[in-house]
């Protein structure tokens, strides 16, 4: 019988790197595509709010969608590596990413599980190495939209559940890395949980369930 393998979750905002990475791509690109200032005003409206945590995420993807929409197909693959050099790499915790490479040494299914969007994800999970993402999927066309419901606490678990290779993976060995009490279903779902500069009230959770804490 074939053996089953090890898998290895990554949560990406917080976990992999320093902050959310989402406002830093709307104003990429921004920055990188004037024609996409004329959604300034609302994203101006919309920033401060968000960014104290007072506006869901859901918001801010309907406009990051919109903006990613008045981009040149021709050029978004060229704007998606600028982002990457430029505002993600910069962010990386050097830490977490010698883990995930570590876990790809060892032969370890890498997947990256995020609420965040395909839009930039994409690319981003290629050039990490990961070998499957789920994330929040989006659509362009006719209309800017999420499709489908967020990729969010439980439903990262329904997703990773419904992977053709979900009975493929010996999960009381597989890991999961997340910084936030959002995940705790997918973190439980592998019987190697690790908080990962983990906020608060995961900390705690954490030290009483006995999950390894990392400080990256």
């Amino acid at each position: 019988m074939e053996t089953r393998r090890i898998a290895a979750l990554f949560d990406f905002d917080g976990t992999l790197t320093r902050r959310d990475t989402m406002l830093p791509f709307l104003l990429f690109v921004l920055r990188k595509n004037p024609r996409s200032l004329v959604d300034l005003p609302r994203l101006g409206f919309l920033a401060a709010p968000y960014a104290l945590g007072w506006l869901s995420k859901e918001s801010i993807k309907g406009v990051a969608l919109r903006l990613w929409r008045r981009v040149p197909a021709s050029r978004r693959q060229e704007i998606l590596g600028e982002f990457y050099d430029d505002a993600i790499r910069p962010r990386l915790l050097s830490g977490g990413v010698t883990r995930l490479e570590w876990h790809r040494a060892q032969g370890h299914r890498t997947v990256m599980v995020s609420a965040s969007v395909d839009s930039y994800l994409s690319l981003v999970a290629k050039r990490l190495g990961f070998e499957h993402l789920l994330c929040t999927r989006t659509e362009l066309e006719p209309t800017p939209r999420v499709s489908g419901p967020n990729c969010y606490g439980e439903e990262k678990v329904r997703r990773l559940r419904a992977e053709p290779w979900f009975g493929e993976v010996d999960w009381a060995a597989s890991y999961a890395y997340s910084d936030h009490i959002s995940d705790l279903s997918m973190l439980r779902l592998c019987g190697r949980p690790v908080a990962a500069n983990p906020k608060p009230d995961l900390r705690r959770l954490a030290r009483a369930e006995n999950f390894e804490i990392v400080d990256w």
